[in-house]
């Protein structure tokens, strides 16, 4: 949440709870944000938080409890049928309710019912499956072992993309497990402490589609809606709080419902959003190749990765004590 944080921050109301306190999945450990990706047994890049570079790894059902304060919120709606008439827009939910207002804006994500009304195309054409399959699953750490894991990376460290067929999940572990087994011990911890029933049965196949244009209408889309990214550059998140700042400006603007009014108001946030949305979508597809091919272009949450040097740290009892560079 780097690149967007200032913006976001910038258009809040002033009776919101402090952020990071209330939002960052590190702030109990008082430790700062950091990503990695290792290749081999030795190499490490990533970007660290720095001066003028500070970014937040968020705990998202922390970061969903912030943005919902003092909000009256509805939860488990799931959009079923979308109709448009000339001065309103009704959405009907699966559970056979509705809900009519002036506009509606689709934040339904990756698998969007209102992407397919607005651009009258189902999700199967718009969406791209990518040729990448990944073992997925949970485990429970002691406090020494997720200490191990910090130093790793700060927050995010990535070790391995692993390509799959359907499997159960004890054939998948023991795949992870021998594709891994050249590891260095310290990153095959997490695996090493997965027990097969803490393997998700199926894997885990990232999407993505580029969509070049979103008719002006009553309706409008951001986030996954509206330029569903894969995560291989860790923007897609940035992006749609980027479109909400955007979007929200807009209709902060509003005086009137009057159609025309709405259509202006649409029409400056999409001609900003659609191109800035397939260019990132398109980044997040080339990064895959980069991983294999140039490890000098590869880019995370927005910027150029560069070595990171190993670590060494202790834990206190109020949070992080000490760490040592390697």
């Amino acid at each position: 949440m780097n690149s967007v944080l200032d913006e976001l921050l910038a258009n809040v109301p002033d009776d919101m709870p402090p952020f990071m306190e209330s939002v960052s999945a590190l702030h109990p450990l008082k430790l700062e944000h950091q990503a990695a990706l290792y290749y081999g047994n030795q190499q490490r890049i990533g970007i660290p938080s720095a001066p003028g570079k500070v970014w937040v790894r968020a705990n998202r059902s922390r970061l969903r409890v912030w943005l919902a304060t003092n909000l009256d919120l509805q939860w488990g709606k799931i959009a079923s049928k979308v109709e448009q008439g000339a001065e309103k827009v009704t959405v009907t939910f699966r559970d056979g309710s509705s809900a009519t207002g002036d506009v509606l804006v689709g934040a339904d994500g990756m698998h969007s019912i209102v992407r397919e009304h607005v651009l009258g195309r189902s999700n199967e054409e718009i969406l791209r499956n990518l040729p990448i399959s990944t073992i997925t699953g949970e485990t429970t750490l002691s406090e020494d072992a997720f200490l191990r894991q910090l130093e790793n990376a700060h927050s995010v460290s990535l070790s391995g993309i692993t390509f799959v067929d359907d499997m159960s999940p004890e054939d998948r572990l023991a795949l992870a497990r021998k594709i891994t087994e050249h590891f260095d011990p310290k990153l095959k911890t997490l695996l090493d402490n997965t027990k097969p029933e803490g393997v998700n049965p199926a894997p885990w196949l990232p999407k993505d589609g580029v969509i070049e244009a979103i008719p002006v209408s009553r309706i409008t889309l951001f986030g996954d809606a509206a330029h569903p990214t894969s995560p291989f550059r860790g923007e897609g998140g940035v992006h749609a709080l980027r479109d909400a700042v955007y979007l929200g400006k807009f209709l902060g603007q509003l005086r009137t419902a009057d159609t025309a009014s709405i259509h202006e108001a649409f029409t400056a946030y999409q001609e900003e959003m659609v191109p800035r949305g397939a260019s990132v979508v398109r980044g997040a597809r080339a990064q895959v190749d980069l991983y294999y091919k140039d490890l000098a272009k590869v880019r995370m949450l927005g910027q150029q990765a560069v070595g990171l040097p190993k670590e060494r740290m202790e834990m206190g009892t109020d949070g992080i004590r000490s760490i040592v560079l390697e």
